[in-house]
């Protein structure tokens, strides 16, 4: 996706950050459901994928062609690592807006390559080979940036990504240092995609955090319901 950038604040802030478990997406948006962005489409450009099947959207205002909202599928297997192996030690850094350079909607996909490092709670997929001097993360937020190679969508960045787990439609989660146990979860999810009859340690999870009422152990359980 062709896009250009504009050093100035968005109208977007940490609170459009939401990252739902249990329906394996990631919203940056002012939009609180999905008829609401339904509503937007004759007003927006870009990629629309989602309305077809479960992608990745993207949405800028048709008038301006700011960056609006962006639905990212994580349904694939996330994969927990480590800052020396993964492309979020990148020295360049900016914040601005994103602003749609194509002159017709297009199909877009981020790359299903997600990666979670806990150390530094950041949650990225990306494509481009990081050694290219022509890419930069641009910070939409203080939280979620784009990765930008050559004028080019590559990826994108969360960072602080535990503290934007909301379970359902209205609560975030209020904000506890529990990145064992989404760690957990993660590496559980990784293993049961490539053996989807054993549950035995989701059982064994859902039974260790059952009497907890945190919102974080709240969404888990909602997630592993879902997979039960």
């Amino acid at each position: 996706m062709k896009i250009s950038v504009k050093y100035q604040l968005s109208n977007l802030n940490n609170e459009d950050i939401k990252w739902y478990l249990a329906e394996e997406k990631l919203w940056i948006t002012k939009y609180n459901e999905y008829s609401e962005i339904e509503k937007s489409i004759e007003k927006s450009l870009g990629s629309f994928n989602w309305l077809y099947e479960i992608n990745d959207t993207v949405l800028f205002d048709k008038k301006d062609r700011r960056f609006e909202t962006a639905i990212i599928d994580l349904s694939g297997k996330i994969r927990v690592g480590d800052l020396e192996s993964a492309f979020v030690s990148m020295k360049k850094q900016e914040k601005g807006e994103l602003l749609f350079a194509e002159k017709e909607n297009c199909d877009f996909e981020f790359s299903p390559e997600v990666i979670y490092i806990k150390d530094g709670d950041v949650l990225a997929a990306y494509s481009a080979n990081s050694e290219d001097r022509t890419v930069f993360i641009l910070f939409i937020v203080d939280d979620f940036g784009f990765v930008i190679n050559d004028d080019q969508l590559e990826g994108w960045v969360l960072k602080n990504a535990s503290r934007h787990i909301c379970i359902s439609q209205t609560y975030k989660i209020i904000y506890e240092d529990r990145r064992d146990l989404l760690e957990k979860y993660l590496n559980l999810l990784s293993l049961w995609e490539e053996d989807e009859e054993n549950t035995v340690e989701f059982r064994e999870l859902l039974e260790n955090i059952k009497t907890k009422n945190d919102l974080l152990s709240l969404a888990i359980k909602e997630s592993i319901m879902n997979i039960l």
